[in-house]
């Protein structure tokens, strides 16, 4: 599980693990092991368990310890040293509703926030908080800029009330307004009197985009920087719910910095619920995924392949050893199949799938496999098959094509004349 620990510790949400049999906490967090009890339970009912995926999370509601709050969580399963573990990341601490405040004001931040978490798409989470400041400012349009180490800036996010794109903004004005909110750190609005303030081009905006108002805010990783928020065309008041809710933008750089570092903690978990470890490609539950994708008749052709010896590297060699001996053969597999979907389903067992493909295309590159071990020192046994699917998954094709490996495997076993169960 040091994976998972190390990509977690240090997270600003609380995150814990359990067994899923009984809900027997068996890692928490820095910040859990600070906010939680030491007896904390991850408890699901029946049908909570039955709804659990790898890969994919379960927005739940449960009361919290705080007295007369109840705590937004995210449920998935995870793989930890041969266990399927409950994993749990609490997003938000929420209280009775109170009033509608979702819109104006100075509470619209953290009340986007709160419904930005509960988002199933964690990919939807920033657009839900551009909507919600949208709404709150009555801007015609809002958009996110991400800072990006290679090409600058980019345009990850944007909402309108109309619908219509805002239009990208200049690398150059992107720069300018990096600058000014590194600079201010907060809250910048672009008016008449900015350029005698700033004495920066950055007040040609208005003109340059045929606009009446502009705010920008710095979003946040931590302490640093990692993008902007825009908004545009918005009234300016002095006094009322439209500054108050200015007041507020100061403060959704910070909540929409955690809504991009959520959603890259998504992706990253499922990433991790989804890859092999050791090799890096697929493993056995994205295989079942794709799997469960295959509704409709198409063509496929599958490539089953064992690593034969593995058994005595690791007796003779040790178990890194071993590892090795894997990567390598992954290794061949990918350069004969660069862009198809490989998938480590068992110890010694590899796959790949080649979707919108022909028989022709499945031959082709089964030979081409077979050449290049025997070239290697990598010893595989391989075995296709090729067909169109009924809608019903991979199944017959897995088993035809399993059927044609363990032939090739009992031939290399003969040929090579050595004990299958010694090797």
């Amino acid at each position: 599980m040091n994976c998972i620990l190390d990509f977690f510790e240090n997270f600003d949400m609380p995150c814990a693990a359990a067994e899923l049999s009984d809900g027997r906490t068996v890692y928490m967090n820095k910040k859990a092991r600070k906010t939680l009890t030491d007896g904390y339970k991850i408890s699901l009912d029946e049908g909570e368990k039955a709804l659990l995926r790898h890969g994919e999370f379960l927005h739940r509601t449960i009361q919290s310890e705080v007295p007369d709050t109840s705590a937004e969580v995210q449920t998935t399963l995870i793989e930890s040293d041969g266990k399927t573990l409950v994993f749990e990341i609490r997003t938000a601490l929420t209280k009775p509703a109170d009033g509608d405040l979702a819109h104006g004001g100075a509470n619209w931040a953290s009340c986007a926030f709160c419904c930005a978490m509960q988002a199933e798409n964690p990919d939807d989470s920033p657009r839900i908080m551009l909507k919600k400041a949208c709404e709150a400012l009555s801007a015609e349009r809002i958009f996110l800029y991400e800072k990006d180490g290679e090409n600058g800036y980019i345009l990850s996010c944007e909402y309108s009330a109309d619908g219509g794109l805002a239009g990208e903004l200049s690398t150059k004005l992107c720069t300018q307004i990096d600058e000014v909110l590194s600079a201010e750190k907060r809250l910048v609005i672009v008016n008449s009197g900015f350029a005698e303030r700033h004495g920066q081009p950055l007040s040609d905006i208005l003109s340059v985009r045929g606009i009446h108002s502009f705010a920008a805010v710095p979003v946040y990783d931590g302490e640093d920087i990692c993008g902007f928020c825009c908004a545009e065309d918005f009234p300016v008041c002095v006094c009322g719910k439209a500054s108050e809710a200015l007041e507020a933008f100061c403060s959704a750089g910070v909540f929409i910095g955690s809504c991009i570092k959520w959603g890259k903690l998504f992706d990253g978990l499922k990433k991790m619920g989804l890859t092999d470890n050791l090799t890096g490609i697929g493993n056995r539950h994205a295989m079942n995924m794709l799997e469960a994708e295959l509704k409709t008749p198409a063509p496929l052709g599958l490539i089953f392949c064992d690593i034969s010896g593995l058994k005595h590297i690791n007796d003779t060699l040790g178990h890194c050893a071993g590892d090795e001996y894997i990567q390598n053969a992954c290794g061949i597999m990918k350069r004969i199949f660069p862009s198809e979907k490989l998938f480590r389903i068992g110890g010694d067992e590899l796959l790949a799938v080649l979707t919108d493909t022909s028989e022709a295309e499945v031959n082709e590159k089964t030979a081409a496999l077979k050449s290049e071990l025997e070239r290697s020192s990598i010893a595989m046994a391989v075995g296709s098959a090729f067909g169109i699917t009924d809608g019903g998954g991979m199944g017959r094709l897995l088993l035809e094509a399993e059927t044609k490996m363990y032939c090739d495997k009992t031939d290399y076993y003969r040929r090579s004349g050595r004990e299958r169960r010694r090797y």
